[in-house]
C-alpha cells in the first residue's frame, strides 16, 4: 500500500524590473534531484518525510540560491514562495508568503546614486552655460 501523498506548492517569482529572468527557467532540487518548474505556481507531489529543498536562477551563473530542510507529513500541502533577487549578488528568498524582494535596498541605493549623479551633471552643464553667457 502506498503512503498518502503530500504536496509542495512553490510560487516562483521575479521582480518586473528583472524581466530578463523570463528568458531562463528557475532550477529547483529536492534531495539533490532536479524537479522541472517554471515561473509562477508549481504543484509538486512529494513523498512524506524529511527532504532538502534548494533552488536558484541560472542567470549569469547561478544566482539567488535559497533552500533548506523540508518536513512533509502525510496528506500535507506546504505552500512556499520563492523570490529571485534584484541583484546577482544576493540570495533568493524562500519561505511562507509573502517574501520580500532580496536586494531591494541595494537597488534603491544604486538608483539614488545614479539620480544624484544625473542632477550633478545637469547642474554642471547649467553652470557652464551660465558662465559662457556671462563671459560674453
Amino acid at each position: 500500500m502506498n503512503p498518502p501523498q503530500s504536496w509542495l506548492v512553490v510560487d516562483i517569482k521575479h521582480h518586473p524590473m528583472a524581466f530578463l529572468f523570463m528568458l531562463v527557467r528557475p532550477r529547483l532540487f529536492l534531495n539533490n534531484q532536479p524537479v522541472p518548474v517554471r515561473w509562477g505556481r508549481n504543484v509538486i507531489p512529494v513523498v512524506p518525510g524529511q527532504h532538502h529543498l534548494s533552488m536558484y536562477v541560472p542567470y549569469m551563473g547561478r544566482i539567488g540560491h535559497a533552500g533548506g530542510p523540508l518536513r512533509m507529513m502525510p496528506g500535507d500541502t506546504v505552500e512556499l514562495e520563492y523570490r529571485a533577487p534584484l541583484t546577482v549578488f544576493n540570495a533568493g528568498a524562500l519561505g511562507p508568503a509573502p517574501q520580500e524582494w532580496p536586494g531591494s535596498t541595494a537597488m534603491i541605493v544604486f538608483y539614488a546614486v545614479q539620480a544624484g549623479m544625473a542632477v550633478l551633471i545637469l547642474l554642471g552643464v547649467l553652470g557652464f552655460m551660465i558662465y559662457l553667457m556671462i563671459a560674453k
